[in-house]
Parts: C-alpha cells; structure tokens; sequence
C-alpha cells in the first residue's frame, strides 16, 4: 500500500508557501540596504535554513562579534549584493521554489541594486517572480470578512499603520516582541555605522547598548522573515 505523506494531501498554493524562499532587507531611509535576510524552511527535517547578508561595507567588522542573546545565526559579508541576489534566484529556479517579501520594498531596492550593476535580465527575473503577498494578506482579510476586526488593530495601534506585517502578526497571533518595534531596526543600524566609524572598526570598543540593539535588529529581521512565510501559509490554506 502507498504510503501518501501529509505534504501530498495539501494545495499546491499552501505547499509553495511552505517550500518559498523569504527576504527581508534592513537599513536606514537614506541607504542602500545593509542587511539582507532570507529564509527558508525545511518541513521534513523540520528545520529552518536562515542567512543574513552583511550588505554595508561599514558593517562588515559586526560579523566578528557574536551576541550572547541571538537567533543562533551569525551574519556573513557579501561583497556584491547583486552576486547574493543572483545566486538566490538560481537556487529558486534550480530547486523549484517561489520567492516572497511583504510590501513592495523589496522589490524597489533590488531595481536600485540591478540598475547600479546594469543587470537588467536579473532584474526582469525579479520584477516578474517575487511575489508581495502584502495584496494577497489584505484579499484573505477582506474575501474572509474580517475586516471589522482587522480595523480593531488599527486603532488599538494607530502609529503601525493599516494592514501592516506587524498587525497581520497580531492578527493570527504571531509573537511580536515589544523590544523589536517598528523603527528600531533603522535607528540601531544607523547608530552601530557611526560607532564603528568613530571607532575605527574596533568592535571591542562598542558599548553594550550598541550591541545590543545590534542584537535586537538581527532579531527583527529573522521575526520579519518568519512571520511573512507563516503569514503567507494561512492565507493559502483559505
């Protein structure tokens, strides 16, 4: 007798959340991208595959310093961006997996990033293949008639805007740490760029405030990254 495995009795839609890659990028508002996070996760080993991208040359000294409270992941230098999106999109084509972000983001700054690098038919990959499912979380929201009580975050939070990926994280009651908020990442890495040029790239002269927001940042953006496939899974399986 066949033996049929969970994963076979589900849709195709919830089996490509499941399976996606997830990217995330952090920095500050007048900036190329400094970190880049992308994650993924293993259902039969049930284990997560997670990498931080160290895009900011200024950053490059914080992949030595590994933080007491972490993820478990420590960063890694990219010296060319566009190489790291590059072999992402072949990892998607060669292993089959769609790619996802929440909000257009994304898919702004890798347009930036390309035209820098004149990688025009890598851009058209990008442009045509990543998938925002911010439109696709505000339909299930709206198609599942739970806009009343979507619009009960808005005023409870008024200064995270609408449907946001923090609301939709309290929505389907994802964890949301209270020391990982809106705008923090932004304000810790423009602090640790300005330490470190103070400090000549010495991590041992950084305050422990500095780190630890340091922390919290990386943190935030692997929350991002997991929330956005949880999120994209519920909305599949409606």
């Amino acid at each position: 007798m066949k033996v049929i495995h969970e994963e076979e009795n589900i849709s195709a839609e919830i089996k490509e959340a499941k399976r996606g890659f997830y990217i995330d990028f952090e920095g500050t508002m007048k900036h190329p991208p400094s970190i880049l996070g992308v994650y993924s996760y293993d259902e039969y080993r049930s284990k997560e595959n997670f990498t931080q991208y160290v895009i900011e040359q200024a950053l490059w000294p914080m992949t030595e310093y590994v933080p007491e409270e972490s993820h478990g992941y420590r960063p890694v230098n990219t010296e060319s961006i566009t190489e790291t999106l590059t072999n992402i999109r072949q990892a998607c084509i060669s292993e089959d997996r769609k790619i996802f972000a929440f909000g257009s983001h994304e898919i702004k700054e890798i347009k930036k990033l390309m035209a820098e690098a004149n990688e025009k038919d890598d851009f058209d990959w990008w442009k045509e293949n990543l998938i925002n499912i911010q439109p696709l979380a505000r339909k299930w929201v709206l198609d599942n008639k739970q806009l009343i009580e979507f619009e009960k975050l808005w005023k409870k939070y008024p200064e995270d805007g609408k449907f946001t990926l923090v609301n939709f994280k309290r929505f389907f009651d994802h964890d949301v740490p209270v020391n990982l908020a809106k705008g923090k990442p932004a304000k810790a890495i423009g602090e640790m760029r300005k330490m470190l040029n103070d400090k000549n790239g010495d991590i041992s002269k950084l305050t422990s405030t500095k780190k630890r927001n340091w922390t919290r940042m990386l943190r935030h953006n692997w929350h991002d990254c997991q929330s956005t496939r949880l999120l994209n899974i519920e909305c599949a399986r409606s």
